[in-house]
This record gives structure tokens, sequence and C-alpha cells, in this order.
């Protein structure tokens, strides 16, 4: 029987969708890997099928596992009627859900992220999940504002995990308190900027502003005096 082109993607996912309950206790390693295998009904070197280099692909595909799982709850949600800042909120809250809520496996994942050699990632992430937001928020920038409003979300993201894994608030408030906080600031800021640049446009550019005044000083020059004379 031929091998269906998708094994790979299902075995892979057999082994995550069990991965976590293990990172708790083994961490991010090759013990963890395993034991979700053999948890999964599936032989010990299967993992090596699914994730050829170990922990190397199983964390970005974990991280990868965790944005779709944020896209299709976002998608399944009623967001209509709801403003852009508690779209956002709600996306952010939605991503740490994701995770189990002993939140263990993810500050095992931090830790792990925090190695060096894995910021490139780590901020990849970040960005990426920022992405699913903004998009399900009804976002369709394609210019500069495309960049700035994923740029601020990447911080309010990293700064309200960090919040989160620490928070033992009854319902986790003191974190959602945070976050309605940090996603106030960070909406506040593309629309300072828009000002600015409305304003910004309205002034003379340095070039025209020089012009203007080297031609008024010409001007005001008394006839016959050198033109380098000061005025």
């Amino acid at each position: 029987m031929a091998t269906p082109v998708n094994a790979d993607a299902d075995l892979a996912e057999a082994v995550l969708a069990r991965l976590e309950s293990h990172l708790p206790f083994d961490g991010w390693s090759e013990q963890s890997l395993i034991r979700a295998t053999t948890d999964a009904g599936l032989p010990r070197g299967a993992v090596w099928i699914a994730f050829p280099r170990g922990i190397g692909d199983a964390l970005p595909a974990c991280l990868a596992r965790h944005r779709v799982m944020l896209a299709d709850r976002l998608a399944a949600a009623d967001l209509a009627g709801m403003r852009v800042r508690d779209k956002v909120a709600l996306g952010v809250r939605v991503w740490l859900e994701t995770w189990p809520a002993d939140r263990e496996a993810l500050r095992r994942t931090l830790a792990r992220l925090a190695l060096p050699g894995h910021a490139r990632l780590a901020v990849a992430d970040l960005w990426s999940t920022a992405d699913v937001i903004w998009r399900a928020a009804g976002d369709q920038a394609s210019d500069f504002n495309h960049y700035t409003k994923r740029g601020l979300l990447v911080g309010v993201l990293a700064t309200t995990r960090t919040v989160w894994v620490a928070d033992d608030s009854p319902g986790a408030t003191a974190t959602w308190g945070f976050l309605e906080r940090r996603i106030g600031d960070a909406l506040r800021l593309p629309r300072a900027a828009q000002r600015l640049g409305r304003i910004a446009r309205c002034l003379p550019s340095p070039v025209a502003f020089l012009r203007r005044r080297a031609t008024a000083r010409a001007a005001a020059r008394p006839a016959g005096r050198p033109a380098d004379e000061p005025v």
C-alpha cells in the first residue's frame, strides 16, 4: 500500500498532541519526545521520522501548532461588533490559553527559547502570532502600518506572556488587567504617529524652508553689499 502524502505530518501531530504533558517533567528533551511517541501508540523510532533533527524540529513545530490553534479558535469566535482593541486583546488571551492551564509546559518552552541560538525562532514566532491576531481582527494594512501594528503587538505578546506564566491571581485577573493596559498603550502609538505624519506633511520641507530663507535674506540685502557679507 502506498504511504499517504501527509503521513509524516499526521505522525508529527500525534506526537505534538501528547508532548506538552511531558514537558513539565522532562523539559525539551529526547525523553519527552520518545514518551509522547509511545503515548500515541507509535514505535519509539517513529519520532525520528516525524522530527529528524529531534528537538530542533519539534520546537518550531510546536510553536506553529499553537498558532494554528489560535487561528482556528479566532475563526470560530464571534468577533462581529467588537472593537479592534477587544479583538486584539481576545487574540492574545486565546493564544495564551492554547497552552495547558498549569503553564509549566510554557515555562519550559520559554526557558528553551531563551537559550543561545533560539533568538531568531523566538522573535519569528511572536511576529507570526501577531500577524495571525491582526488578520483575525480584520487588519488589511499593506503600508508601513502593517509593520508598525505587528511590531507593537510583538511587545504586548512578549510582556503579557511573561506576566501570565507567573500569575497566581484568581482567574489570572492580574494578567488580563495588564493586557488591557498594554493594548491601550500599543494602539495609541499608531494613532499618534498618524497625527504627527499629517502635521509633518503640512510643514515645508527643510530644502524649501532654506530656499525661502535665502531668498528673503537676498531681498533684504542693501544694494551693492557683497553676497557673502553678513546682513
